[in-house]
């Protein structure tokens, strides 16, 4: 911190002035000097056009989600997209925005950014399925259906399918679309089956099943 602290003092007027503070932000956060780093961040990123400002208000951002404030991280994380139009950060900022809206049960704004952030091909197989987390939230179990029906079909070989599978199931199984719920139920099962929800996969399947042939 100190080195970054005299750069700042002797050179003032640099070119590399927002990189000294930059790295002095970082280097406040390692100390766990949270509020400095905050405080840090906000300024450099008011220089709307200096070359570290979008990356601090992205991290702007990550310091209030990560001290709870939910409805300021949204705030700084809906504001980069608009102070930084240009800003290769936006699919980020825009995944990070869906996090804080779900955290505030704001399930609507939650499900708009995500589906925003999964335009972007590195943050759709995540934004896709919080997008369709979303919707099941809201109760919309045929729009969440379609959502996570399209994010298992594109991205079938990212680590995070078999949970989309999953909540896909548990989607058909909400609208008693049974047949489909226990058909995918079983594959979550047969494809993971050492994975996070195979025994609860397995258990709605069986269950379904016994409900199907205890039936007159």
């Amino acid at each position: 911190a100190q080195s970054f602290q005299q750069s700042i003092k002797l050179f003032p007027q640099s070119k590399m002035l927002d990189d000294s503070r930059y790295g002095l932000a970082k280097t406040l956060e390692a100390q766990q000097k949270f509020p400095e780093a905050l405080d840090l961040y906000r300024q450099i990123a008011a220089n709307r056009t200096g070359s570290r400002a979008a990356m601090s208000q992205l991290q702007v951002g990550v310091r209030l989600f990560e001290s709870k404030d939910f409805a300021g991280a949204a705030k700084a994380y809906t504001e980069l997209e608009k102070g930084f139009p240009e800003s290769k950060l936006i699919p980020t900022a825009r995944l990070n925005a869906g996090y804080a809206f779900y955290e505030l049960k704001d399930f609507k704004a939650a499900g708009t950014q995500f589906g925003l952030a999964a335009q972007d091909a590195e943050q759709a197989p995540l934004a896709s399925y919080w997008q369709g987390m979303s919707q099941k939230q809201l109760g919309d179990f045929a729009g969440s259906a379609v959502t996570l029906k399209a994010a298992f079909t594109a991205h079938e070989k990212n680590p995070i399918a078999e949970q989309i599978l999953f909540q896909w199931a548990d989607c058909e199984l909400r609208q008693a679309q049974f047949e489909a719920a226990e058909l995918h139920f079983v594959d979550v099962a047969k494809r993971w089956p050492q994975g996070q929800w195979a025994d609860d996969a397995l258990y709605f399947a069986i269950r379904r099943r016994r409900h199907s042939e205890a039936r007159p």
